[in-house]
């Protein structure tokens, strides 16, 4: 996985890999954060913290993410 992301971003060659996590599925207390926050340089949409919940709510989300990136005017 690391010598596919250094083929995307060769600043990754060489990265030190300081752990591994499998299976953890995240979850907010206050549910899945799917927003869109101006950062310095551009925008950053958020889509994370659903939890076991994540393959149910993966569609809805991906709506939601979809009118985000629209109402930047990234995609018609």
């Amino acid at each position: 996985m690391l010598a596919r992301c250094a083929a995307l971003v060769p600043a990754l060659a060489g990265a030190k890999v300081i752990g591994e996590r499998v299976g953890l599925r995240p979850v907010r207390a206050g549910g899945p954060r799917v927003e869109a926050e101006a950062v310095p340089g551009g925008t950053v949409i958020h889509d994370y913290g659903h939890g076991g919940a994540g393959w149910t709510l993966a569609w809805g989300c991906a709506l939601e993410v979809v009118a985000h990136v629209r109402g930047l005017g990234a995609v018609p």
